[in-house]
């Protein structure tokens, strides 16, 4: 996390395939976004699935067979959204001392406030400012990024897999 002043960015883990990033299909875009034109004032809720198709998108990816379900609480206000994401499901991960692959549950939860005031001060809080003018709202990188940061700094299963 890189801290700005008052604002707080959260870098990219991963990014996606070089040609994704200028030549995202439409389709694929708009299967984890948020249309947020047609959101009213209030509480929302939201969920995607995140399977391999969703992973193939990005070069380098640290997760493999993954079945994640990310469930959005969302509370949009006139001049914000909050966003509460949570993440779980099994992944299968790369183990630190063997290379091989292993199943691994993640279950956790992140925040994002995305602001359509750039003035808006949100201290304490992850804060990511959008255009008002955007009909949806893209949350391909935030997916991704909440998937790898629920994966353990140190990937060893357990005693059972390693005798």
């Amino acid at each position: 996390m890189v801290d700005v002043g008052k604002t707080h960015i959260i870098p990219y883990l991963c990014m996606p395939k070089t040609d994704f990033l200028f030549e995202m299909e439409k389709s694929f875009e708009r299967q984890y976004a948020i249309n947020v034109a047609r959101l009213k004032s209030g509480k929302h809720t939201d969920s995607f699935h995140l399977g391999e198709e969703f992973f193939s998108e990005f070069e380098l990816t640290a997760v493999q067979n993954s079945s994640v379900k990310a469930d959005l609480d969302i509370v949009k206000y006139e001049t914000h959204l909050d966003v509460n994401f949570h993440m779980t499901g099994p992944v299968e991960i790369s183990c630190d001392r063997c290379g091989e692959w292993y199943p691994h549950h993640i279950d956790s939860t992140y925040r994002i406030i995305y602001s359509f005031d750039k003035n808006m001060n949100f201290e304490g809080y992850e804060v990511m400012y959008v255009n008002p003018q955007e009909p949806r709202l893209v949350l391909v990188q935030e997916l991704y990024d909440f998937v790898v940061l629920s994966i353990p700094a140190r990937k060893v299963p357990s005693s059972d897999v390693h005798l």
